[in-house]
């Protein structure tokens, strides 16, 4: 099950929904194969067999505009030493790794998935998981991308659970 936060703008008051983690629907190939920039996650799947990818939802933030978009990771790793996990478990569609497994210096970034930015075309983001968008928000860091005033959520009717 995944978790969501919902944000306001106290200047413009546009409403963003951010949506964590995978819920439980895993994307398949024909999913994927929609979307017309996941050329280099195939690829990788293709290529790397043993290769992981992370399927969980994050927060973009596009470093050149300042647009936000909420989409899954899709960063691509390998496993640092040759020696498959027993309990190696294959999706449809590659192997999946939470952003948590892929952090704890078992696996190397292989590559980012640069998903082109709504708003500007950047290809060029900061993810920001659902603590690292608290911290940031904690900080006045996560500003509206429509009129950059900092944004707001209550924590008491701000979170949901999706699945």
């Amino acid at each position: 099950m995944g978790s969501g936060r919902i944000f306001t703008c106290p200047g413009c008051g546009r409403l963003l929904r951010f949506s964590f983690g995978v819920g439980w629907m895993m994307p398949g190939p024909a999913l994927l194969k929609r979307r017309k920039d996941v050329d280099d996650v195939l690829d990788f799947s293709e290529r790397y067999p043993d290769g992981y990818v992370v399927y969980e939802r994050v927060v973009k933030r596009c470093k050149n505009c300042g647009n936000l978009s909420n989409d899954m990771d899709l960063s691509m790793y390998v496993m640092k030493s040759p020696v498959r996990h027993a309990h190696h478990f294959v999706q449809v569609l590659g192997n999946n790794i939470s952003l948590e497994e892929a952090r704890s210096g078992k696996y190397k970034k292989y590559k980012d998935h640069l998903a082109p930015c709504q708003r500007c075309g950047c290809t060029e983001w900061e993810s920001f998981d659902e603590p690292g968008l608290k911290e940031e928000m904690e900080k006045g860091n996560i500003c509206c991308p429509d009129c950059g005033k900092v944004l707001t959520a209550d924590m008491m009717t701000g979170y949901y659970m999706w699945d």
